[in-house]
């Protein structure tokens, strides 16, 4: 008895395929949270590219409930994956307690930004800043990748990445000021290793020669993580691309021809159609074809008729007779030859004459 064969189940492309730097695959992860290999997306998309898509999935099932991630998401996504150099149980908060101790159940107000603002909890604060950050680099680097324009009148996706990059600047300095760390670097007995100052960093970072450091606050070390990437892998944007199903962005294997997908779920379903659709698409291909050739056998028929003396109207005529009695008779010359032509002794004549 033969053994059944078993299918290689397609996969994620795993970044080390890549030899990408241990920064960027983190980055991409954060990236990603909520999308999923098979699982309709398409709100992470520019909206430029939603409208053009040539072929979008016609299945209702196809998409996910939840698009973009909780404060849940995010809780477990940093005590899972960490923020490079720091793991999960050494980040902090901004209030100084450990991340373990984030409350995800808390509620969420029916309405955000209004006056009340200030009034919500840690938690709903920190949300707000971690989702947002998420949101826009997802949305900026989807402009990139897709050539497609910002919807906020800066102009062109590089302008927004610039613009973008210039405010993350701004937040993580102002987050070294209230970690108080000095204008130059040294050996801290509190954190029990070398830092750099904040002339050192900017330093650094503009002339990229080394990552930004964190010391494992949030949103802190979201960062200094994106920094790293905006100022000393930005070179990587290039041959960066994202799903147009889930909206996943990934690395294509450096061999062969550059993928669409992300994995051979995306592919399959974003190309698939219901059969009840490929059913009627087919039928609808067929008529075109079927209307195409008919026209061609019409004005073949007819100039068949006038080699034996028929008048325009008179071989229009008796097109249109034979087609009302018999249309099987008019789907090409040669089916109306054999039928009319010999019914009448035209085929007849027409052989003579060529003799």
């Amino acid at each position: 008895m033969s053994a059944k064969k078993q299918t290689k189940p397609s996969r994620k492309p795993t970044n080390k395929d890549n030899n990408l730097p241990e920064s960027v695959q983190w980055l991409l992860k954060f990236l990603n949270l909520r999308s999923m290999p098979g699982k309709q997306n398409l709100n992470k998309l520019p909206v430029d590219v939603r409208k053009e898509l040539k072929c979008p999935p016609l299945h209702p099932g196809l998409g996910v409930e939840q698009c973009s991630p909780t404060l849940e998401d995010f809780k477990q996504f940093f005590l899972k994956e960490w923020i490079p150099p720091k793991k999960g149980t050494e980040l902090l908060l901004e209030n100084g307690r450990s991340l373990e101790s984030l409350n995800t159940e808390v509620k969420y107000p029916e309405t955000w930004y209004m006056p009340t603002y200030d009034n919500y909890p840690f938690e709903l604060k920190l949300f707000v800043q971690i989702s947002e950050l998420w949101g826009e680099f997802c949305r900026i680097l989807g402009n990139m990748i897709h050539g497609t324009k910002t919807y906020d009148n800066e102009g062109t996706a590089e302008e927004s990445f610039n613009h973008f990059k210039k405010t993350i600047t701004e937040k993580y300095i102002e987050c070294l000021d209230d970690d108080e760390i000095p204008d130059k670097g040294g050996y801290s007995k509190n954190r029990g290793a070398d830092f750099r100052g904040i002339r050192d960093v900017i330093v650094g970072g503009v002339f990229e020669i080394d990552s930004f450091p964190h010391y494992g606050m949030l949103p802190q070390a979201l960062y200094a993580s994106i920094l790293d990437f905006s100022c000393n892998h930005k070179k990587r944007l290039s041959r960066l691309r994202q799903c147009p199903l889930c909206g996943t962005f990934f690395y294509p294997k450096q061999r062969g021809r550059p993928s669409d997908y992300c994995t051979n779920e995306c592919k399959k379903v974003f190309t698939r159609r219901p059969r009840n659709v490929d059913k009627a698409l087919k039928a609808s291909s067929r008529k075109r074809i079927k209307k195409v050739t008919m026209k061609i056998a019409k004005k073949e028929i007819i100039d068949w008729l006038r080699t034996f003396d028929f008048a325009r109207e008179e071989a229009e005529e008796e097109y249109e007779k034979e087609k009302s009695s018999n249309p099987n008779n008019v789907a090409s010359l040669k089916a109306f030859q054999n039928s009319y032509g010999r019914r009448f002794g035209l085929l007849k004549q027409s052989k003579n004459n060529k003799g």
